[in-house]
């Protein structure tokens, strides 16, 4: 007789644990390779690797100043290079000739150079003059010639800009020009606060006075209750044709000024938080240190501001000192 397996409880139990257990795996792998399947989407790859580097920076601590001022700053860009004066000439009555815009000023509208105040030291220079067709060997201009003069203005020492000039000749204010030209070389050789420290102006050489000494100076305008006049370094001669012909139509596009009436910054109450803030010859902390003020409240004048440096007039001291060192006063 054929025997016949026979299997008892307890085994059939068990195998059907086993069979329930092989399920569950499977199904756990399934689970798994599609969820490896859809994280290998192309498009999802490309977040997944490292933050780009502009991320990190954004999360990044910059190191913070010194006592007295920020982190030096990168040179200042090229600016653009003095190349000379060019006034546009009006057409104002048809056929007529046209009217040429100049700086210089009518002889009955020039002033007397004895009217302002001056004092002896130079701030810039008298760079040169240019006159337009100059006779072949030097000689007597005509007087409908016009004239360019160039130069820069602006105190050597703390940087301060200048925002007038006036030129005269014969002890007479023949000409005014605003100081709005970039000059790199007096930023790079001078001090890096005059990038914007040159000027120039047209002269029509029929407005120049006549006298024995035929230089023309240049004088920079420092503001007060006098303004005073400070001198340009080099003056520049130029001979007129007497009686010459000075009828060309022009316009002058300048104003005389008023010593009277070119005040400085006002006096302001100035906090300074530092228990001793350094002020620097230019705003860096590069710079040397010119002068220290003591923690308090004190009378001065904030002669230019700019986003981290000003420079501060306070006392009988000027320097640069850092913008977060000090707060003005109601």
């Amino acid at each position: 007789m054929e025997a016949v397996p026979v299997f008892s409880g307890d085994c059939h139990e068990r195998q059907m644990r086993i069979n329930r257990w092989t399920l569950l795996l499977t199904g756990l792998v399934v689970l798994v390779a599609g969820f490896l399947l859809f994280r290998s989407d192309p498009d999802e790859q490309r977040h997944t690797g490292p933050a780009p580097e502009t991320a990190r920076q954004d999360t990044e601590i910059p190191a913070p100043p010194e006592a007295d001022g920020p982190p030096d700053e990168a040179a200042p860009s090229e600016p653009v290079p003095d190349t000379g004066l060019v006034r546009p000439e009006l057409e104002l009555d048809g056929d007529a000739e046209p009217v040429v815009l100049v700086d210089s000023f009518s002889p009955s509208e020039q002033m007397p150079l004895t009217t302002w105040s001056m004092v002896q030291t130079s701030v810039g220079h008298f760079d040169v003059l240019r006159i337009a067709n100059l006779p072949a060997g030097g000689g007597p201009v005509p007087a409908n010639t016009l004239m360019a003069a160039h130069g820069w203005a602006g105190d050597p020492g703390l940087g301060l800009r200048i925002s007038d000039v006036l030129l005269a000749r014969c002890n007479r204010i023949v000409a005014r020009a605003q100081v709005t030209v970039d000059r790199s070389d007096v930023a790079e050789g001078v001090h890096p606060n005059l990038l914007r420290s040159g000027w120039a102006a047209q002269i029509y050489a029929g407005d120049l006075p006549s006298c024995a000494d035929n230089r023309i100076s240049a004088w920079a305008v420092i503001p007060g209750v006098p303004a005073r006049l400070a001198p340009l370094i080099g003056s520049h001669s130029v001979e007129v044709e007497p009686d010459g012909d000075s009828t060309r139509r022009r316009v002058s596009a300048q104003i005389n000024l008023d010593p009277y009436n070119y005040p400085p910054p006002p006096l302001r109450s100035i906090e300074l938080r530092a228990s001793r803030a350094n002020m620097r010859r230019c705003g860096s902390t590069a710079c040397p240190v010119v002068a220290q003020v003591d923690s308090g409240i004190r009378e001065g004048q904030i002669l230019e501001r700019h986003d981290e440096w000003s420079l501060v007039s306070i006392e009988g001291r000027a320097g640069w000192i850092f913008n977060e060192l000090y707060r003005v006063g109601e």
